[in-house]
């Protein structure tokens, strides 16, 4: 079995793809420029004590959410900016200007319009909530190494854990009418690191500092949500055939060197081959041509024969991704429509006596010309009929 996997895995040779990956969420055409506002901060001091406590019975550092908080808005601006359907986003972090409470209330339709009418935007991120807990745990294992006189002697090592976890709620407004267009809330995300030492303290000492831990995971969590409402360019894997044959080989090369046009005409003349596999190995790899130029009808039509060729899940599975990046096209079709041009603006009627230039007088209008009398018409001869044809 290993070995057949080995021959397999020896077959087919990787290519990465850039493609655009519509976005979870649809928004309006008329949505270019999106600020994201930071009001996880409660502006009472009951939230503070509330704060302290739980530093204590977690371990949490103070300002962690803080941190985690500014991290996770520059997230989601990062993935704005780096998508093709937003203009130029703003971060907008300087919470005391800004309305928040403890229990994450929504903003008000006359707030989001003010907030977007202030920074030019036509839609509005707010981090509504952040929690950070980060919690370090200890265990030991022994282990087996070598002292300076060349014995063997078993030692305890003690390991560290910091797992550090974020809870977000966020929304998203409409600048034009203040209503909500996506909500997600309690979305959680956490990583862990690890160290070891000789000692527990040793062991803590060596992990990662709390408050980059909170930046780190605060920015993967913005960086989600950027990518729950942009359509974004990522990075997808491909393979294509190779195999022992000459011509397989030589098409490789073409591939290797980025010449997918003379790795083209050698698969193309291979699907005439008197072997089944050879046909479908080939028209596996135009399929991938196909997709590489962007015809993603073309790529399924030419992946299905492929499949019924060559009849393994490899083939069947490509199938399915050309079908979901068919329905993906779909999708970006109408995420990255253009916006509607401005409908004209009604303007007040203007009386003509407050217009800068002259009024213009009609024309006079000229007198008719009498017509000319009636002239006989000239006589003319009649002329003869032509004979009619007798039916033969």
């Amino acid at each position: 079995m290993f070995m057949l996997l080995a021959l397999l895995a020896g077959c087919q040779h990787d290519v990465n793809l850039r493609v655009l990956r519509p976005a979870d969420v649809t928004l309006p055409a008329d949505v270019q420029r999106i600020a994201v506002l930071n009001r996880s901060r409660p502006g009472n001091t009951g939230q503070g004590v509330l704060d302290t406590i739980e530093g204590i019975v977690t371990g949490e550092a103070p300002g962690m959410d803080r941190e985690g908080s500014t991290a996770a808005v520059h997230g989601v601006v990062d993935v704005l900016r780096d998508s093709p359907r937003f203009d130029a986003a703003i971060p907008l972090v300087d919470q005391s200007r800004f309305p928040s409470d403890i229990f994450d209330k929504p903003l008000t339709r006359s707030q989001v319009k003010q907030i977007c009418r202030q920074n030019q935007c036509d839609a509005l991120v707010a981090l509504d909530a952040f929690d950070t807990d980060s919690v370090v745990s200890f265990s030991s294992h022994t282990q087996t190494e070598t002292d300076d006189h060349g014995r063997e002697i078993n030692v305890v090592v003690h390991d560290a854990v910091r797992d550090t976890r974020v809870v977000t709620s966020w929304r998203l407004y409409y600048a034009k009418d203040g209503t909500v267009l996506d909500e997600v809330r309690d979305y959680s995300n956490g990583r862990s690191w690890s160290a070891t030492g000789r000692t527990r303290a040793a062991a803590a000492a060596s992990l990662a500092n709390p408050y980059d831990t909170a930046r780190v995971v605060g920015s993967t969590t913005g960086r989600v949500y950027g990518q729950r409402i942009a359509p974004l360019y990522v990075w997808v894997d491909r393979i294509y055939y190779g195999g022992s044959d000459p011509r397989f080989k030589e098409a490789k090369r073409h591939a290797k060197a980025n010449d997918w046009k003379g790795a083209k005409r050698i698969w193309e003349k291979m699907v005439k081959d008197d072997k089944r596999r050879v046909r479908g190995k080939a028209l596996y790899n135009l399929a991938l041509i196909a997709e590489i130029d962007g015809d993603l009808f073309e790529a399924r039509r030419l992946a299905k024969k492929a499949a019924v060729q060559l009849a393994n899940g490899q083939s069947r599975s490509y199938v399915r991704i050309l079908d979901r990046r068919i329905a993906d096209e779909q999708r970006l079709n109408a995420q990255m429509a253009p916006p509607p041009p401005p409908a004209p603006k009604p303007g007040r009627p203007v009386h003509p006596a407050e217009r800068d230039e002259p009024l213009a007088l009609p024309a006079d209008t000229p007198e008719p010309k009498p017509k000319p009398a009636p002239q006989p018409a000239p006589m003319t001869r009649p002329q003869p009929k032509p004979p009619m044809e007798r039916p033969r």
